[in-house]
This record gives structure tokens, C-alpha cells and sequence, in this order.
């Protein structure tokens, strides 16, 4: 459960489980909405689904999050009163379900634990893999320290340990956590470094002094570069440096790995499948704004590419899944397989993402 749009993308931004169960009931007294899907013909990919997808949709007034689940073949979605999570201030979020679940998540959408059959308001990267707990970083709010919190979902327990002021969490494996340093927030997130927290001893090692972090997969971390072969580099309409190349790094021998290199175009990391392979965003120049105009699923370094679209549609989250992989967008959910290329699998009339595989 590891996941991350740089770019335009990033407004809305890589185990196979026992099937999905009802959510728990709270004491919410809320009816459930039921929206049916409208259109009358669909792809095969979806008809031939039996599942239920996890999603959320964004309130901005109060902002908060609303989890919900779409049934497939049926088309239809059921909003759970478990799944509300909202901003309680400065950057945190809480769930409304008992016992209540918070986080600081540093721009990424909450994940529904099908493990603990939980919202919980961190993203699937920051969750160990076994669904029992996830880890974020507090900010200092001024001050000088920070700390890590690692939360036991079934309790609402956290454990705290203390820690530096600018730090992200990007990988959770249940005891480890792997943290990136923030560098700058705008016009995109810049971060860099590596170190791992031992959760359990309070030990922490820097990694790796790699600038320009996009994603850890531990002992992975991908870093976006600019080739300094490159002609024309890609920059944006503010005039900042954009990425042309794609790099793995291993984290324990420190090799490098360039997967994607396009000169005079800028790349993405959207995310990475079930397999550990990158989904990349291709923007061509000159002008770099609004959503890559291709999506692509690399499956070696060097590779051209599997297309997943060439049009610019407008795709937000991205959920890798067995043998398929889910997108948000302004639009509804869509979804992508290898036979059956992106479809859109359910349209809605705002932004919905996808939130954890579809069983």
C-alpha cells in the first residue's frame, strides 16, 4: 500500500486483502446518500468488476473529507457515515468515528483501512502494511520541535517521539518510518533527504542526501532530475525549474536508476502500480500548465512506455489496485487496465478520489 501530481496534478495527490466488509455503524444518525451511475453503456473493465470501491469526495466549507463506497457492476454509491474526517485546525485532521483517529497529512487524502475497516486521515504510503497502524509528523506551529506520532488504529493510541522541526513522512513499514525534508512549498513541494526512524528505539539515520524526493518505497526512493544534456529544459510560467528525468535510487548501495529522460518536456510522478513500477505525467512545452498530456506506465528503466491516456483529462489520485489502477478527477472515478485501456467507471458531478482497493 505505497503510493503520490507534481505539476497540475498535484492539487487534488503507490497486498491483497479478505473481501471488503460493511463499515462499522456509528451513532451518526445521517441517512446514507445513493447516487446511481447514468451512463447506460460501460467498458468492459468495470462490467466485469464485482467489487466495492472505497472513495472520498471534499467539502471545502467546513473542508472535510466524505468516504464512501461504489458497488460495482451496479454503478452505485453509498456514502458511509463512518468516513467523515475533518480539518479541526492548523493543518489537522480528525476523524468523527470513535475512537477518534488524527493526523497532520501534509496535503494527501485519508485511506480507507480495509484491514481495520477504518477512515483513518492519512494516505496509504504513511500505513503499515498490515493496516494496524500509521505514523505523521505534528509541526512545530512556531516552535522548535516536532514530533513523530505513530497511531495504533484499533485504540487511537499514539506513540510520540521527538524530532526536528520540517519533516514529512513518506513510508511507513510498521516499525520503520521513513521521513523526507521539506524544503519549499510553492509553486510544487520540494523535499529532500532521506532518514528512517526506528518507531520502536527512537533511532534515526539519515539515508540518503538526495534532493528533489517524489516518492520512498523503501529501499527505494524516486527523485526527479533535470539532465544537464538537455537542450531546452522545462520550466513553468512563474519560470521554475520542472523535471525532464525520473531516478531510482536504492537507499541501501545508493545506485541510480534513470527510468524515464524527455528532453524539453516535463515529467511527473503520479504514482507507482501494485509491482513497484512508475506511473509518470508528460507535459509538453512550451507552455507546462494544466494536466500532462500523457500518462504513462513505465515497466522498465528506459521504457517508451504503456499509454494510459494521451488526452489531457484531468486525473487527480491515483490508487494502485491488483491488475488495474483507479484515478480521481473533477469528473467521477476512472479506471485503467492493461486490456482494456482508461474508462471512466463512475460519473460524478465533483471531484471524487479513489481510496483504497476495490474487493
Amino acid at each position: 500500500m505505497r503510493l503520490i501530481l507534481t505539476v497540475a496534478l498535484v492539487a487534488l495527490l503507490a497486498n491483497c486483502q479478505p473481501a471488503a466488509q460493511q463499515p462499522a455503524a456509528t451513532t451518526s444518525g445521517a441517512r446514507p446518500a445513493v447516487t446511481a451511475m447514468a451512463t447506460p453503456s460501460l467498458p468492459a473493465n468495470v462490467l466485469s468488476l464485482n467489487c466495492r470501491l472505497p472513495v472520498l469526495t471534499v467539502k471545502q466549507t467546513p473542508y472535510s473529507y466524505s468516504g464512501g463506497f461504489i458497488t460495482f457492476p451496479r454503478g452505485t454509491y453509498l456514502e458511509d457515515p463512518a468516513g467523515i474526517i475533518s480539518g479541526v485546525g492548523d493543518g489537522e485532521f480528525a476523524t468523527q468515528a470513535r475512537p477518534v483517529l488524527r493526523a497532520y497529512p501534509d496535503g494527501d487524502p485519508p485511506f480507507y483501512d480495509l484491514a481495520m475497516k477504518r477512515w483513518i486521515p492519512q494516505w496509504s504510503a504513511q500505513t503499515s502494511p498490515d493496516g494496524r497502524t500509521y505514523a505523521y509528523v505534528t509541526p512545530s506551529l512556531g516552535g522548535t520541535q516536532s514530533t513523530v506520532n505513530v497511531v495504533t488504529v484499533a485504540t487511537g493510541a499514539e506513540r510520540v517521539l521527538n524530532i526536528s522541526p520540517g519533516f514529512a513522512v513518506k513510508d511507513f513499514d510498521g516499525r520503520n518510518v521513513y521521513l523526507t525534508q521539506i524544503q519549499a512549498w510553492q509553486p510544487v513541494k520540494l523535499e529532500q533527504g532521506v532518514w528512517r526512524m526506528d518507531s520502536a528505539t527512537g533511532s534515526f539515520v539519515q539515508l540518503s542526501q538526495q534532493g528533489s524526493v517524489l516518492a520512498v518505497r523503501a529501499p527505494h526512493l524516486w527523485v526527479g532530475r533535470v539532465d544537464p544534456a538537455d537542450p531546452s529544459p522545462p520550466k513553468n510560467s512563474q519560470g521554475s525549474q520542472l523535471f525532464d528525468s525520473i531516478v531510482q535510487v536504492n537507499l541501501t548501495t545508493g545506485t541510480e536508476t534513470v527510468w524515464t529522460y524527455r528532453p524539453g518536456e516535463a515529467v511527473s510522478l503520479i504514482g507507482l502500480d501494485r509491482d513497484g513500477h512508475p506511473v509518470v505525467g508528460v507535459t509538453h512545452g512550451p507552455d507546462f500548465s494544466g494536466s500532462p498530456s500523457t500518462v504513462l506506465l513505465l515497466g522498465a528503466p528506459g521504457d517508451s512506455g504503456t499509454v494510459i491516456t494521451n488526452v489531457a483529462v484531468p486525473l487527480s489520485t491515483m490508487q494502485a489496485d491488483v491488475g488495474r489502477i483507479w484515478f480521481g478527477s473533477t469528473q467521477g472515478i476512472y479506471l485503467w487496465t492493461p486490456a482494456d485501456g482508461l474508462h471512466k467507471a463512475f460519473p460524478y458531478a465533483q471531484s471524487m478520489m479513489p481510496a483504497g482497493y476495490c474487493l
